[in-house]
């Protein structure tokens, strides 16, 4: 059996760093505790992750406070919940959430081909600058990182806690893996890290990159990855176990051209201040839309022809109240039915709109700012948009069961119109 071993020469800086073992345990008794709150294992992994980056006074001072600890748990599962908004229930294991955006077509994954390496490295640094130029030019971006991506553009220190984020199932198999190195996990334990029959290499997922190569018309194999050399030949046991995690985690989470990528087009220092749930908010925006929200950020224009006095007129000479002016009736009746309608058809009317999807963090995120113009009265047309100017192009309807008929056929066919 070879040991793990490293080239000084070719070392490189650890980008994960592994707690230590008076953390893991400080882990193991957070997680216990977020479990009782939370009932999910993959939720409370998550929040043990986010709360182990908290200064250890504080760690401390959860575990001895359980309405502070409450208190903890609440604020991160009502981030969570923020950044998982319109996500699906069970997001895609890897760098990257598919969403359901119309019109966006996710291509398969770039193979792990040591032949092609530096092309795939030239795509991942791409995907880095368009990321760099959605954030330089405030547009939300619908590519959703994992948390882990976004905390090592950020440069900020990977724990394998940060793993739970990437693939909660196997950080649950991991974490009790590492249990069986601790003095009072021991005893309870069956077996030893031994027994799992693990080696320092691994057969990436296809959706991971990896390859698969066909010996005959009815054989194939998978591709394996050493974490070390030979790393095939290199058991895991009770000595290196944390050091295979480490290594594991970092192959699966880290890829540094999308960071350069990044940065090729930011300054180094643009976004120190940030936390990963800053930088996921600035790129991704919120998929809950807020009505009230959207309507502060919304202005009006009239092309209907018709002022407001010649509004009351002709509705007094057809009998009808001659103080309603029916501009400001169809403004009231788009926003009632906007706040009728679920999230989803809500981000359908904002793609629809504005091209977006989501909202952006702030105002600012809207470049320019959306508007409705509203034209002539005409029940037989549909709304149009002009996404290049956030653009929504509403005519007078009559009532308000054709204003949302028509606008929800239109979010359906989607009926762009550059005018």
């Amino acid at each position: 059996m070879s040991p793990v071993q490293t080239d000084p020469e070719q070392a490189t800086p650890s980008t994960i760093d592994l707690h230590s073992f008076d953390q893991q345990s400080v882990g193991n008794r957070l997680f216990s505790q977020v479990y009782l709150l939370t009932r999910s294992n993959r939720l409370a992994s998550r929040i043990t992750g986010m709360l182990l980056e908290l200064p250890a006074t504080e760690q401390a001072a959860l575990l001895e406070n359980d309405d502070a600890l409450f208190n903890r748990v609440e604020e991160a599962r009502a981030v969570l919940t923020m950044a998982e908004a319109g996500e699906r229930d069970r997001p895609r294991q890897g760098y990257y959430f598919p969403r359901a955006v119309p019109g966006l077509n996710v291509t398969p994954p770039v193979p792990v081909d040591p032949v092609k390496l530096a092309f795939r490295y030239s795509l991942y640094r791409g995907v880095g600058r368009v990321i760099g130029l959605c954030l330089l030019t405030n547009e939300t971006c619908p590519l959703h990182l994992s948390r882990p991506v976004l905390k090592y553009i950020l440069g900020r220190v990977l724990h394998w806690h940060d793993f739970a984020f990437y693939d909660p199932t196997t950080f649950e198999g991991l974490r009790q893996l590492l249990q069986h190195t601790l003095p009072d996990q021991k005893e309870k334990l069956e077996g030893s890290v031994a027994d799992y029959n693990l080696t320092f290499s691994l057969i990436p997922a296809v959706e991971e990159g990896g390859l698969t190569h066909e010996l005959s018309r009815s054989t194939s194999v998978n591709s394996s990855h050493h974490l070390a050399p030979q790393g095939d030949e290199i058991e895991v046991n009770d000595s290196n176990v944390y050091e295979f995690v480490k290594r594991y985690t970092e192959f699966k989470m880290v890829e540094s051209q999308l960071r350069l990528g990044v940065f090729d087009i930011l300054p180094r220092n643009a976004l120190d201040r940030l936390t990963a749930e800053d930088l996921r908010l600035l790129l991704n925006g919120t998929g809950e839309i807020d009505t009230d929200v959207l309507a502060s950020y919304t202005t009006f224009h009239n092309e209907t022809g018709t002022s407001s006095t010649d509004l009351g007129k002709s509705l007094e000479s057809n009998g009808g109240a001659n103080s309603v002016d029916k501009v400001a009736r169809l403004k009231r009746w788009f926003w009632s039915t906007v706040r009728n309608m679920d999230n989803k058809q809500r981000q359908d009317l904002l793609y629809f709109w504005t091209s977006s999807p989501a909202l952006p963090a702030s105002s600012q995120g809207f470049q320019p700012m959306p508007s409705i113009t509203i034209r002539p009265a005409d029940d037989h047309h549909l709304p149009s948009a002009n996404t290049c100017i956030s653009r929504l192009y509403l005519p007078l309807y009559s009532s308000k069961q054709i204003l949302r008929e028509k606008l929800l056929q239109a979010i359906e066919v989607k009926s762009f119109g550059f005018v």
